[in-house]
C-alpha cells in the first residue's frame, strides 16, 4: 500500500471522517464501550444500519424500527446471524434503552445522542483606538445536541482570537502614520457536518488611503466525534508524509485557476489547510505566492486525488 492510500486511511480513521452523510449518527456507549450507531431509513419506520463497538473494533449488522419514538432494533454478527437487541425509545436527540444477547449472557444499559448539522451564530465587536480600529466576528456554536461539545468549541475557538488580539491591538497601536489602520478579523465557515466543523479566521489589515492591505489565515479543524480541536502539528503531520504529492497537485489546481505565474515553489510554501469530509482546503495569505496580483487562492485536494 501505497504512503499516499496509507495518509487517506490514517486520515479517515483519526478524525472519524465519515464519506456518506445521508444518514442519521449517534455516538454513545452500550454499558461502558463507546459506540458508534448508524442507522439509515428504508420505508416509514424501518431503519438498518450498523453498529460500531469501537475499542474492540466490531462492527455489526443493524435491522430493525423507530415508531412514535419507540426503539426496536436487532443486532447481526457477520454470519447473518441475530445476536443482540437494543429497545429503547428517543427523546429530542437522546436515544435511551437496554442492550440484552440473544443468549442472556450480556445486558446493559445504553445511551446514544444524535450528531446533528451544527448552527453557527456570529458575534460582532468592534473597538477604536489611537491609530486605527479593529472589528471582529467571532464564530459561536449554539443549540447543539452535546453540551460538551458546544462549551468545547466555544472555548477553543475563543482562545484563538484572544491569543491574536492582543498583537491586533498593538499593531493598531504602533501605526505611526497620519492616516489610520483598520483591522477586520472575520471568518469562513468551510466545513459544517454532524461530524465535522472547519472554520477559517480571516485578518484583513487596511491601511486608509493605501492601494490595498493584506489578507492572511488561520485555520481551525474541529472534530465533534473527538470533542476537541484537531491541531495544526496533527494536520501538518499528515500533509507532510505525502508533501511532494501535494506540491504538484496545487500548482495543478493552481493553473487551472490561472495563477500560472502563482506557484508553490516548496513544501515550505504549503499552508495549514482546513479539513472537510472529503478533502484539504489550502488558503493562501497575501503574498505567499508571489506578488499582491497572486492573491489569495483557495485549492481543494480531494483524498481520492492522493492514491
Amino acid at each position: 500500500m501505497s504512503r499516499a492510500i496509507l495518509t487517506v486511511f490514517f486520515l479517515v480513521v483519526l478524525f472519524n471522517i465519515s464519506l456518506a452523510q445521508k444518514k442519521v449518527i449517534y455516538f454513545g456507549k452500550v454499558g461502558y464501550e463507546k459506540t458508534k450507531l448508524t442507522l439509515n431509513s428504508k420505508k416509514e419506520g424501518e431503519v438498518s444500519g450498523k453498529l460500531k463497538i469501537t475499542e474492540e473494533k466490531l462492527e455489526l449488522d443493524v435491522d430493525g424500527s423507530i415508531e412514535e419514538g419507540n426503539v426496536q432494533l436487532q443486532i447481526f454478527n457477520a454470519d447473518k446471524q441475530k445476536v443482540a437487541m437494543l429497545i429503547g425509545s428517543i427523546e429530542g436527540y437522546s436515544m435511551k434503552g437496554s442492550f440484552a444477547s440473544i443468549d442472556g449472557s450480556k445486558t446493559n444499559k445504553f445511551e446514544f445522542v444524535e450528531m446533528v448539522e451544527p448552527k453557527i451564530k456570529e458575534v460582532k465587536s468592534s473597538e477604536s483606538f489611537t491609530g486605527g480600529e479593529l472589528t471582529i466576528s467571532l464564530p459561536k456554536l449554539i443549540d447543539h445536541s452535546i453540551p460538551e461539545v458546544e462549551n468545547d468549541f466555544n472555548r477553543e475557538i475563543k482562545s484563538i482570537y484572544s491569543s491574536e488580539y492582543r498583537k491586533w491591538v498593538e499593531e493598531i497601536e504602533n501605526f505611526e502614520q497620519e492616516s489610520k489602520l483598520y483591522v477586520d478579523v472575520s471568518y469562513s465557515v468551510i466545513e459544517k457536518t454532524p461530524m465535522f466543523i472547519g472554520i477559517l479566521v480571516v485578518r484583513h489589515v487596511y491601511p486608509e488611503g493605501a492601494a490595498h492591505g493584506t489578507t492572511d489565515f488561520k485555520v481551525f479543524n474541529y472534530s465533534i466525534v473527538k470533542s476537541r480541536e484537531i491541531n495544526d502539528y496533527e494536520v501538518m503531520e499528515i500533509v507532510d508524509a505525502v508533501s511532494g504529492r501535494f506540491v504538484v497537485l496545487i500548482n495543478e489546481e493552481l493553473k487551472k485557476m490561472g495563477y500560472d505565474g502563482c506557484l508553490v515553489e516548496n513544501v515550505e510554501n504549503i499552508p495549514v489547510p482546513n479539513l472537510t469530509e472529503k478533502a484539504f482546503v489550502f488558503t493562501f495569505d497575501s503574498y505567499a505566492l508571489g506578488g499582491y496580483a497572486c492573491g489569495n487562492p483557495s485549492v481543494k485536494i480531494f483524498f481520492d486525488s492522493l492514491e
